[in-house]
């Protein structure tokens, strides 16, 4: 099975008005250690920015961020089995269709600080984990229509 290694930067792109996602990266199996920082990504059909797979491990950092008005999330990591020990911090995301910044896969352990989220159609933040051992910090989640912050295991 092929295995997307990543241990880069991707920093200071724009990415507006795509068909799909506005940055992605991804694979069945994606190893992530490196750095996301300093993106702009709006008014994408799918997510802004993506990190997915059916096997993710993310380790890495999401740092700087802005994302606003896509169809589906701002923000989001997504593995069946994954695992999430890296650090979201500084990002910005607002009206999103879906949620700011998510994560969904198995394992959580990372830290999500310092972000903002608001006047997104669901939460500002969505977790669903099978485990959490991770750290939910001084994050602003304002006017989103359902929660601030959503974390379901």
């Amino acid at each position: 099975m092929d295995v997307l290694t990543m241990d880069g930067t991707i920093s200071n792109n724009t990415a507006n008005m795509n068909a799909g996602d506005g940055i992605l990266v991804g694979g069945i199996m994606v190893e992530f250690s490196g750095t996301i920082s300093n993106n702009t990504a709006n008014m994408n059909a799918g997510d802004g920015i993506l990190v997915g797979g059916i096997m993710v491990e993310f380790s890495g950092t999401a740092e700087g961020n802005t994302t606003n008005s896509n169809t589906l999330n701002g923000l989001s990591i997504f593995g069946v089995n994954s695992t999430f020990s890296g650090a979201l911090r500084n990002n910005t995301a607002t009206s999103n269709t879906l949620s700011g910044i998510r994560y969904q896969g198995g394992v959580f352990q990372g830290s999500i600080a310092s972000n903002t989220a608001s006047s997104n159609g669901r939460q500002g933040l969505e977790i669903l984990s099978q485990e959490f051992n991770g750290n939910i910090l001084q994050n602003t989640f304002q006017s989103n229509s359902i929660e601030g912050a959503n974390l379901m295991i």
